[in-house]
């Protein structure tokens, strides 16, 4: 299969009482996505790109631009948290991915980053 990304970042932009939900999702777009996408540059030939919730060009269909580029990515880079499991969203993506790999055979779509709150 060929596809248009090479990893989703999957996270939960839950706000908690140590991390208000922007300033994680700033996070997550303005410094861990640019890092990956220039690891990635370094690293992989033919690097296409990164897809975070953020991309999508409009609200009128969020939804479906996000299954899009799930389906279009070839693998799941899950930011994990406390919370990540409370989100059906995240859980929805996670679920995809493990059942991607037990239908192909290839255990290594989930990349899993720990995200760790400091108080």
């Amino acid at each position: 299969m060929t596809y248009s990304h090479h990893a989703f970042i999957s996270y939960c932009w839950f706000a908690t009482k140590h991390r208000p939900r922007e300033q994680f999702r700033y996070w997550v777009c303005n410094s861990f996505k640019p890092l990956l996408e220039e690891h990635l540059i370094r690293n992989l030939s033919g690097f296409r790109s990164v897809f975070v919730d953020q991309d999508c060009k409009t609200e009128a269909g969020y939804r479906n631009q996000i299954a899009e580029a799930y389906h279009k990515s070839a693998v799941l880079i899950p930011i994990l948290d406390s919370q990540y499991f409370d989100s059906p969203w995240c859980r929805a993506e996670w679920a995809g991915f493990v059942s991607r790999e037990q239908q192909t055979g290839n255990s290594q779509l989930i990349y899993s980053f720990w995200s760790i709150q400091r108080n």
